[in-house]
């Protein structure tokens, strides 16, 4: 059965005119990836249902502090951080994988004593 035009607009409106405490409410039950798709599933839902930011990475990475900087100035995404995790890891460019790995070796590339060789045996 095919639904009209009317009949579709009243099942995309019927979440949007939930109030804004019930709305929420469940939002605060979903995931971030079930609240990022809510989101985009209407302008509307995307004003109402605000992201849970808890934790914010932050590393050398001139994209992680901007995005830092943008969460500790929003009215609403600041409140919610609890943790902040500084990740001092600093990737270094290379060439190739062959100055990176060259002291690295195999149990099985490492020579065997000649006595336990024998032994072995």
């Amino acid at each position: 059965m095919a639904m009209n035009r009317k009949d579709s607009a009243l099942e995309t409106s019927t979440v949007e005119c939930l109030p804004n405490e019930l709305l929420g409410a469940i939002c605060d039950l979903l995931p971030n990836s079930d609240i990022k798709n809510f989101r985009l599933a209407s302008p509307l839902l995307g004003q109402k249902c605000r992201l849970q930011i808890s934790r914010v990475f932050i590393s050398a990475d001139p994209l992680n502090i901007y995005v830092a900087h943008a969460i500790a100035t929003h009215e609403v995404y600041r409140m919610g951080v609890e943790e902040i995790i500084w990740d001092d890891a600093t990737l270094v460019p290379s060439g190739g994988d062959g100055d990176l790995f060259q002291q690295y070796s195999d149990e099985n590339d490492e020579e065997v004593p000649e006595e336990v060789a024998a032994e072995a045996q």
